[in-house]
């Protein structure tokens, strides 16, 4: 998506609003400085990448405006947009089931679940020293004890 903006951009005659390029300036660094920003990034980034595929649509006769703020669709663009959203969301399907399916397996390879099974059956005394990585995981498994 952000290649797909920065290569867009520049060949868009469209102008841009300050409050989206803000946006789109506050957003892109703190995507790549950190993953966990991806989430906004596709919130930001989406209705941008819309409104370039919008003006590349209707320079080529796939959408044509007739009043300020509606859009008439061409049955060609209507079809296209009904197979990206069958495709996203047979994906998504695809991988919410493979990732339930295996999330047991998962979470005993990549996290301590030995340790937090121990910690709750054990119940020590204090406070804990953990890797910090792995406390979001014991407050899921151990809260509220």
């Amino acid at each position: 998506m952000l290649l797909a903006l920065v290569a867009g951009l520049p060949l868009s005659r469209r102008r841009r609003r300050i409050r989206d390029i803000v946006l789109l300036l506050r957003t892109i660094p703190a995507v790549l400085y950190s993953l966990r920003h991806i989430p906004i990034a596709v919130l930001v980034l989406t209705p941008a990448l819309a409104g370039l595929a919008e003006a590349r649509l209707s320079g080529r006769g796939h959408v044509r405006s007739f009043q300020k703020g509606q859009i008439e669709v061409t049955t060609r663009t209507a079809l296209l947009n009904a197979l990206v959203l069958v495709t996203s969301l047979s994906f998504t399907v695809a991988w919410v089931r493979h990732i339930a399916r295996q999330q047991g397996q998962i979470e005993a390879e990549k996290f301590p679940f030995a340790a937090s099974a121990f910690l709750n059956r054990e119940r020590p005394q204090g406070p804990i020293l953990n890797h910090y990585n792995w406390g979001g995981y014991f407050i899921w498994k151990l809260y509220p004890q």
